[in-house]
């Protein structure tokens, strides 16, 4: 859906959170609010994430994905090849490291190879294969299918960045 206020300059990737099913919702808003808790050093974020966790997925599953999505982040810190980008969690729209991560969880829930397909390219060849078997897990506790969104490349094949300096999450608005 367009919008005329932002338009879409998405190359046909879902643009805006209301385009997500609930749990890619879900997925997005714990990514936002991870960051916002790395960047700020505020803990309730992390409350947040928790608490919805523990009510969308159950306790005990919920706790799981939690271990799993925080090894996943830390993972994703020490092996990115640039900081991550997010959004505010009141944000509507959506940026390409949030639909990044969306689409790295659906392909990790439909394999091996598609996981490392989505992570290449994001993440340095020395904790690639770490990153995946953490992905992996995440994918697997956080349950349910997620659709795959196709990111305008062919599978195997990822955008590359340098490594920057800096590499804490950085908030895009």
């Amino acid at each position: 859906m367009q919008n005329d206020t932002f338009p879409d300059q998405s190359g046909g990737r879902p643009a805006w959170l209301k385009d997500l099913t609930e749990s890619e919702g879900l997925l997005v808003w714990t990514f936002r609010h991870w960051c916002a808790g790395a960047v700020t050093e505020d803990h309730r974020h992390w409350f947040l994430v928790r608490k919805a966790f523990s009510e969308r997925l159950g306790a005990e599953r919920g706790r799981l994905a939690l271990v799993c999505f925080e090894r996943l982040f830390r993972s994703l810190a020490a092996h990115g090849l640039r900081p991550l980008r997010y959004h505010r969690p009141c944000c509507p729209c959506l940026g390409e490291d949030e639909v990044w991560l969306v689409s790295l969880v659906a392909a990790c829930q439909r394999g091996v190879a598609a996981g490392f397909g989505v992570a290449y390219g994001h993440v340095g060849e020395a904790g690639l294969a770490g990153f995946c078997e953490t992905a992996i897990a995440f994918a697997t506790a956080f349950g349910g299918a997620l659709p795959w969104h196709d990111l305008g490349q062919p599978p195997g094949q990822s955008v590359t960045f340098e490594r920057a300096a800096r590499p804490g999450p950085e908030r895009v608005h």
